[in-house]
């Protein structure tokens, strides 16, 4: 009995150290797994403003273009309306400013670095927002939508519009709007009233004006996408 007495406490004993061996480590883990969130909390941070500031400096040059588009389909509707079977007198000056937007061709180049260094390098993962990662993962993917569409006009401009128009209309008396120093008038004679109300010119511009439509509405699209990605990362931002 005495031996079975000291037994028993010898296993109460070990049991008593083995449960304070696994308290002691799910305390280590506890500590350890509190110390890995807190360094990847403020890597997020850091990530966050990089996003923030990156973007932020996209939206404004971005805003900028959307204005630029909207203007260039504004001339081309304009000009559009011009053209008939018989057109009502237009001033030399005004088809020049018309006739630029045949030509005008604003493109948005953003800053890339951040994002693609969090999604390539896998930094993404420590972004806790879903929402918010979805997007920016997705982000590319509008971006190309955007390129493609400019893609397609810069095509037609230099395929179609440029060679068209080139033996109808003096292309020099617009080029000070393309911010080329010399504004001289070019010496050719040309008819106002042929290009006017020629069907093919119609067609042409009306092409591009549908193309005009399209890199303006896919413009605004990226805008509204981008202006929900800041939103997103300053309401993160806000919870830290």
């Amino acid at each position: 009995m005495l031996t079975e007495n000291k037994f028993s406490k010898y296993l109460i004993y070990a049991v008593g150290e083995i449960i304070l061996v696994v308290i002691g480590i799910l305390i280590a883990l506890q500590i350890n797994n509190w110390n890995e969130n807190r360094i990847n909390d403020k890597k997020e941070v850091v990530i966050l403003e990089a996003l923030k500031t990156e973007i932020s400096e996209n939206q404004t040059l971005l805003s900028s273009y959307v204005e630029q588009h909207a203007k260039v389909l504004k001339l081309l509707i304009e000009l559009n309306a011009h053209i008939s079977p018989q057109p009502q007198e237009l001033s030399d000056v005004k088809l020049d400013s018309l006739i630029f937007g045949l030509g005008w061709l604003p493109y948005y180049t953003p800053k890339e670095g951040v994002i693609n260094s969090t999604i390539n390098s896998g930094k993404i993962s420590l972004i806790k927002n879903n929402k918010l990662t979805s997007k920016l993962a997705s982000w590319s993917s509008l971006l190309n939508a955007y390129n493609s569409v400019y893609k397609w006009t810069e095509r037609d401009v230099f395929e179609q519009t440029l060679p068209y128009i080139q033996e109808k209309y003096p292309f020099k008396n617009t080029l000070h709007n393309f911010g080329v120093e010399n504004k001289a008038i070019s010496k050719f004679e040309y008819s106002k009233d042929a290009l006017l109300s020629d069907l093919g010119f119609e067609s042409l511009v009306s092409n591009r004006a549908i193309n005009a439509q399209d890199i303006l509405d896919v413009s605004q699209e990226l805008y509204i996408f981008q202006n929900e990605v800041l939103q997103l990362i300053d309401s993160e931002l806000e919870d830290k």
